[in-house]
């Protein structure tokens, strides 16, 4: 919010003219702007025909003029020096749109002096250029809020000195990190923190949601007032917009709002829909990586304005990948050929096309998340070579096709950590010389949580992070990855999955529960834990948890006990009446009888509540669970909890009391997320992997550390929350026999010796891996991010493995020899 240190009343002239030539200055000739729009704190008011107006505010405000369709946006705007001064706004023309037109919504930037969180300004120009980059760039760029870290002038300069070299102008939105100051780095910079434009048929507020909502529903009445009624209004905010004034925008006309703040992508139905996007440069909180929405406009579609939303992730450099066939896969021989391909970096990497072995392109389709697929004529046994290109990018990858034997699989992995303990561990080991037994594309990305298996499928949430019309429930044959149903609920399951015998209970984040039939995806039952909830409070983040003949579920306001055949709530409580609206993102876990839950970041602290009755147990509110994102693990009488900034406790369940084994490292604090992934138990080992790309493994008798290391390199996307670069590792690891298998950010997933930590195993996905991963018998299912699923199974074969040799290393004569004996076999 902007505030004036020392007030003093000043009624000011104001001209708006077309500035011709785009020097800023009223020259001879250039004519007024009849009919214009000027405002500043106090309010908004035309100017007569000839351009000119008067307004009343205060010395050291800003005074801008609405650009209207056919000049540049935002619009000029002027600080006031003193009374008796004309102020010349000058409206620079641009071009009508006549067709579909772009702009990017992005949030929460936060640029820092020195380089962190968000990096220096190479990485701040990288963002920009990638967001605005291809032969049409985007109309402009919306940052909602928080731009700068601490709303110093150098950190302002740098995001300026971005967009001065782009051909998209910044529409910037004031937020909480921008306003310690009072405003004076905002209105030197960026000008006013409450104005309107029109482009293309759209009317865009920008309000400060810093003020007063009684300032802010004024405001937005006013402006309001001045639009077309067939105009299609877009409000851009910070933080989610309070009830009040929520009831106004929807009551005016309002479709859309996009805002940030707090560091998550979801889409709330209020009356209006709400975009909140995670942060521009740095992961969120709810471990979506650093990413932005583009969304297209077409004003000629049915006389309004029609709407179509892209979400792209932020990446350190573009990605154009193979991940079907997976690497180290040997495809299906004689049959056409499968292909995905994982694109990240911008709209500049379209369209997608593929080749194989020099012969004719065929295009790729979106699929949703990064994958892109289609299929090629059909190979014979055999090393063959595919090319991939994605705008003016190309890469050639080697696949491998053979006669394909797939053996039965056979074991259940039903919820997050595999049981209700969440201890992610089994006691027989996975098989030897694990290769991609079958990858497939599900429509969407796959971050938090993990695939969950039974009945001999398996099941994902894909989530579509631009606008969730096309998040799903997908069911997966475990034996062949072919896909049995898909269920799309209206709203993104941002958590794992859980199965209660026959049925598949998804918690989808709009607060809505569903019980599927775990065979055809029919819904059997339907809860609504978000009725009577706040929009901003509904979101269910954690996994359900079966325990029983129980699911335990819910958010910060209700979590309830439902019967999983019927759907009836046994019971429910209120776990924080006066909450922030911070919900946590730790799933619930049986402890020793009881259900131990973390409801929000800060205020819930950790509860323990009787699984038969809801009768709270316990509550303990210190340091152990605040921002916790990791679901306490089960041992004995025993809770493991890991905090946000990485610090160890356990909770003694009977009594609630806490012990604290000190901090991972130095690095954590309260708002870091250092700990996303649940750590995995077996062995009286406890492992715990973190967003900096380092894996602990700790004896838990005696509180000891066993062995640490780094896992994984430098990712190429920004997982890690209040951090750009980092080898996150962000997926629940599991634990098989004597090895733990710890899915990275970089795109492998890594096999350790639990007791030393020495690296067995080495799974090159080719997508980064935030998801958990899952066992079904001696088999692993990993998720990646971009939105494929794969089986790891035993193999004897080798050849396989050295195809994957042969694309990493890159040598062109053991390719070679490679293939000649893959031909003569093939005969």
């Amino acid at each position: 919010m902007l505030t004036l240190a020392a007030t003093v009343a000043v009624t000011v002239d104001v001209q708006v003219y077309v500035d011709e030539n785009g020097d800023g200055r009223r020259e001879d000739g250039e004519p007024g702007v009849p009919y214009a729009v000027i405002g500043t704190e106090t309010g908004e008011q035309l100017v007569d025909a000839s351009g000119k107006g008067r307004i009343d505010t205060w010395a050291g405000s800003v005074v801008w003029a609405r650009a209207f369709d056919g000049y540049a946006v935002p619009g000029p705007w002027m600080i006031v020096p003193s009374a008796g001064v004309t102020v010349s706004l000058g409206l620079r023309r641009a071009p009508l749109e006549r067709g579909p037109w772009r702009f990017v919504v992005a949030a929460d930037a936060h640029i820092q002096r020195g380089g962190e969180p968000t990096g220096g300004e190479a990485a701040i120009a990288n963002v920009v250029e990638q967001a605005t980059g291809g032969l049409v760039p985007p109309a402009f760029v919306i940052i909602a809020g928080d731009l700068t870290q601490n709303s110093e002038r150098d950190e302002a300069d740098k995001l300026a000195l971005a967009f001065d070299v782009v051909r998209s102008p910044l529409v910037p939105a004031m937020g909480n990190h921008d306003s310690y100051d009072a405003g004076e780095t905002w209105r030197a910079r960026f000008g006013p923190d409450l104005y309107s434009f029109d482009h293309g048929g759209v009317h865009v507020i920008v309000l400060d949601s810093m003020r007063p909502v009684a300032e802010l529903v004024r405001f937005a009445q006013a402006d309001l007032a001045t639009t077309d009624r067939d105009q299609r209004v877009i409000a851009v905010t910070h933080g989610p917009p309070e009830f009040e004034l929520a009831e106004v925008l929807g009551a005016m006309g309002v479709e859309l709002v996009v805002d940030g703040h707090w560091h998550v992508n979801r889409v709330v139905h209020r009356g209006f829909l709400e975009m909140d996007t995670e942060p521009w440069l740095m992961g969120g909180m709810d471990q979506t990586p650093a990413g932005y929405r583009v969304i297209e406009i077409d004003p000629q579609v049915t006389g309004r304005a029609e709407v179509r939303v892209r979400h792209y992730t932020t990446t350190e450099r573009p990605i154009v990948s193979l991940v079907g066939p997976a690497p180290g896969q040997c495809a299906a021989a004689d049959r056409p050929l499968r292909v995905i391909a994982a694109l990240a970096g911008g709209p500049d990497l379209e369209p997608v096309r593929a080749s194989i072995d020099g012969g004719a392109w065929s295009e790729l389709a979106f699929a949703g998340g990064w994958d892109w697929t289609g299929e090629l004529p059909a190979i014979g046994r055999g090393v063959h070579e595919l090319t991939l290109r994605a705008g003016r990018s190309k890469r050639d990858f080697l696949v491998e096709a053979c006669a394909q034997k797939m053996p039965a699989i056979d074991g259940d992995w039903p919820q997050l950590g595999g049981g209700p303990g969440r201890d992610g561990a089994r006691a027989a080991p996975l098989g030897d010389h694990l290769a991609p037994r079958w990858v497939a594309s599900v429509g969407g990305h796959l971050g938090a949580g993990s695939p969950v298996v039974a009945g001999g499928l398996v099941f994902v949430a894909p989530i579509d992070l631009a606008d969730d019309q096309a998040s799903a429930v997908v069911a997966l044959e475990l034996a062949t990855g072919a896909e049995r149903w898909r269920f799309r609920p209206g709203a993104a399951v941002r958590n794992a999955l859980a199965v209660a015998g026959d049925t598949v209970i998804a918690a989808a984040s709009d607060g809505v529960v569903y019980g599927l039939d775990r065979d055809r995806g029919d819904v059997k039952w339907r809860v609504d834990l978000g009725e009577h909830v706040l929009p901003e409070h509904r979101a269910i983040w954690g996994a359900p948890l079966v325990a029983g003949d129980r699911v335990f579920v819910g958010n910060q306001r209700r979590f309830a006990a439902i019967d999983p055949r019927t759907g009836k709530i046994l019971w429910e409580v209120d776990p924080v009446p006066d909450t922030d609206g911070g919900g946590s993102f730790a799933s619930p876990a049986l402890v020793d009888g009881t259900v131990v839950t973390i409801a929000n970041r800060m205020l819930s602290g950790v509860q323990g509540w009787d699984p038969a009755t809801g009768a709270e147990r316990f509550q303990a509110i210190d340091v152990c669970s605040l921002s916790a994102a990791a679901a306490p693990v089960a041992d004995g009488d025993t809770a493991h909890l890991i905090s946000g900034a990485g610090l160890r406790c356990s909770v003694d369940v009977p009594t609630g009391d806490t012990g604290s084994w000190g901090a991972l490292d130095r690095e954590g604090f309260e708002w870091a997320y250092e700990v996303a992934a649940t750590p995995a138990l077996a062995r009286d080992t406890l492992v715990i992997v973190t967003q900096y790309g380092e894996a602990f493994a700790f004896d838990v008798a005696s509180e000891t550390l066993r062995w640490a290391r780094a896992i994984g390199g430098p990712a190429s996307i920004h997982a890690a929350h209040y951090r750009v670069e980092s080898a996150s590792l962000a997926a629940t690891p599991v634990i098989a026999g004597d090895t733990a298998w710890i899915g990275t950010a970089d795109g492998d997933v890594v096999g350790v010796e639990l007791a030393t930590g020495r690296t067995r195993a080495t799974l090159h996905v080719g997508a980064p891996v935030l998801s958990g991963l899952a066992i079904a018998g001696d088999s692993l299912v990993v998720a990646s991010y971009d939105g494929t699923v794969r089986v790891y199974s035993p193999t004897r074969g080798t050849t396989a493995a050295l195809t994957l040799l042969l694309e990493t290393l890159g040598v062109a004569l053991l390719y070679g020899a490679l293939a000649i004996l893959a031909r003569r076999r093939a005969r």
